[in-house]
C-alpha cells in the first residue's frame, strides 16, 4: 500500500487522519451561563476542606498486624489510602502489600515499625 492509497482509505468514526480530509480540532469550551450563578455571604473557611476517603472506617477498625483482602487491581489504591491514613493520624506503622496471596486476592497490611537495636562495638 502506498501513501496515495493510505490517504484515500476511509477511516472509521473519529480515527486519527494524519493526511485526511477533516483536520482534528479542539472541542469548544462550554460557556458559563450567568443566570445559574448566585451571590451569597458565606465566610471563608479557616481550614482546608478534608473529606477523608472511603476507606477511613475500615482503617479505623483495623488493629496493628491485620490486613485488608482485596482484588489485585485494588491493592495500589488501598495501599495509598492506608499510607495517607497512617501519615495523617501519626501512627507508628508501615504498609506492606502483595498482589497475589495465592488465592487470587491481594493483601494490604498495616504493620508496627520495628525498633532497631543499637549494637555497641
Amino acid at each position: 500500500m502506498n501513501i496515495a492509497e493510505t490517504i484515500k482509505t476511509p477511516r472509521h468514526h473519529d480515527a486519527n487522519r494524519p493526511f485526511g480530509k477533516a483536520p482534528m480540532t479542539k472541542q469548544p469550551v462550554k460557556p458559563t451561563d450567568p443566570s445559574t450563578l448566585t451571590i451569597c455571604n458565606d465566610p471563608l473557611p479557616s481550614h482546608r476542606a478534608s473529606p477523608g476517603n472511603k476507606y477511613t472506617e475500615k482503617l479505623k477498625a483495623m488493629k496493628m498486624g491485620q490486613c485488608i483482602k482485596c482484588l489485585p487491581e485494588e491493592v495500589g489504591r488501598i495501599q495509598g489510602a492506608m499510607r495517607k491514613y497512617v501519615e495523617l493520624h501519626k501512627i507508628n506503622a508501615t504498609v506492606r502489600t502483595i498482589k497475589n496471596y495465592g488465592d487470587g486476592f491481594g493483601r494490604v497490611w498495616m504493620l508496627a515499625v520495628e525498633k532497631k537495636l543499637k549494637v555497641a562495638a
